[in-house]
This record gives C-alpha cells, structure tokens and sequence, in this order.
C-alpha cells in the first residue's frame, strides 16, 4: 500500500488511490541509518515515487521508504529529486 508524505508537516499517511492532480514520478537520494549507538552510520538506500507538482507531497510504495525520505531530509526545506522511471508507485 502506498504511503503519502505530506512535505508541509512531514506526516506519514496510508494512501488507497491515486489522489487527483498532477504528477511526476521521481527518484530522491536517500540514506537510511544503520548505527546510531556510537558512530553515526548511514547507508544508501534507493527511495523512488510520485510527486505533486503543485504542493510537492510524496508518495512512495513503502512506509519505510517514506520514513527514510523525511529522516533524511529532517530540517531541510527542500527535498532532492531527479525525473524518475513511470509506474513507480502501485495502488491497488
């Protein structure tokens, strides 16, 4: 199930269909964190989905990958992405 990440105030929601407007699909450079008990360790992790060209929310396939986006860009106004393959997100 698809999950969308609202860019305003960075919540997480489960999303059943395609919400109307216009859309992009992109991939956003992504890093998860692997340690945080010592040394701070962070890897990289594919995250790709659609964006709302209007208001720039985000909607990936998982909710760890939307996780992953908003740990990532935490504190950033914006978040990086690049044009992105078709069909990147599946809604059921």
């Amino acid at each position: 199930m698809p999950f969308l990440l609202n860019i305003d105030t960075r919540e997480i929601s489960e999303v059943t269909k395609r919400p109307s407007g216009r859309w992009m699909n992109i991939d956003i450079p992504c890093q998860r964190l692997i340690n945080g008990h010592h040394d701070v360790e962070m890897g990289y992790v594919p995250a790709y989905g659609i964006r709302d060209m209007d208001t720039g929310d985000i909607i990936v396939q998982t909710r760890d990958m939307a996780y992953d986006i908003e740990y990532y860009y935490r504190g950033s106004d914006d978040i990086a992405y690049t044009p992105g393959t078709p069909n990147s997100v599946t809604f059921s």
